[in-house]
């Protein structure tokens, strides 16, 4: 049970804030310890130390925000891409002869739809093993897309071998996107950082103004909060696809749009009949 809490909360991005309050009540308890024991705290006369520290905490957040945006930036592509290159399968399907084509396009939009329904929610939940039906879906446009060619490749041949290149290329794209937008790829390393640097901060701010109670409290909770919004929003980019704030599968929606209205369903969301008659082979 705690495992599984702990999980959710993680995919959730809530797991590091809640981390980061802890390591910043371990930090300052010993401090309102002492206080409550009548021992007296002077200020720091001197702020080198704090510079030294302040820079080096800002060389790892910037760090961690850049290879969080990488990440970010590398699921959206690649969930961009696979959708590109779907929809070049759908463009030069109308050289195919029309039964064909039918099938690929109706192959193409089952793909979309079980990508969005089954395999993005639980891509955003940490699996990255991919949905089964996708597989069976992604397996059928192969064969079909291998049908069409036999026994004569149909004309124009640059068409076809750009569908071929652009099935093939879409299995590679959802495997970046599996890989990439199910887990989160900054080392743990990294947040023991940030923890360790946030519990410095919030010390040292304690330190500089002990001469004022008001002033004290005042910036050490804007420190926090500020500790707080800038790990939750590094925890948000390392877990990309993860709601509230992760990627949808908009490009995927659009290119579903499309081909539901060239088979006839104008709605985004098919409707059941069609979805269970679709369904993939066993």
């Amino acid at each position: 049970m705690a495992a599984a809490i702990g999980v959710a909360l993680d995919e959730l991005g809530l797991l590091h804030v809640l981390i980061l309050w802890a390591v910043v009540a371990v930090a300052l308890g010993p401090l309102w310890l002492l206080r409550k024991l009548g021992v007296t705290l002077a200020p720091l006369p001197y702020a080198g130390v704090f510079g030294f520290i302040g820079a080096a905490f800002g060389v790892v957040v910037g760090l961690m925000v850049f290879f969080a945006s990488q990440h970010y930036t590398a699921v959206n592509t690649a969930a961009q891409e696979e959708a590109t290159q779907l929809a070049t399968i759908d463009a030069v399907s109308g050289a195919f002869p029309a039964r064909a084509g039918s099938l690929l396009r109706r192959d193409l939009y089952c793909y979309v739809t079980d990508v969005i329904h089954d395999e993005w929610p639980a891509m955003g939940g940490g699996d990255d093993r991919g949905s089964p039906k996708v597989d069976a879906r992604l397996a059928a446009l192969y064969s079909e897309l291998l049908r069409v060619g036999r026994p004569n490749v149909p004309e124009p041949v640059y068409w076809y071998s750009s569908a071929v290149t652009a099935g093939i290329t879409a299995g590679q794209d959802r495997g970046h996107r599996l890989l990439l937008g199910a887990r989160a790829q900054i080392p743990d390393a990294l947040w023991t950082l940030i923890y360790v640097g946030a519990a410095l901060m919030v010390v040292f701010a304690v330190f500089f103004h002990l001469e004022g109670r008001r002033q004290l409290v005042w910036m050490t909770v804007a420190v926090i909060i500020m500790l707080t919004a800038l790990t939750g929003v590094l925890a948000a980019l390392d877990h990309p696809t993860a709601r509230p704030f992760g990627i949808g599968p908009h490009a995927m929606r659009v290119l579903q749009a499309r081909l539901g209205e060239g088979l006839g369903f104008p709605l985004t969301d098919p409707p059941l009949l069609f979805r269970h008659v679709l369904t993939p082979p066993p």
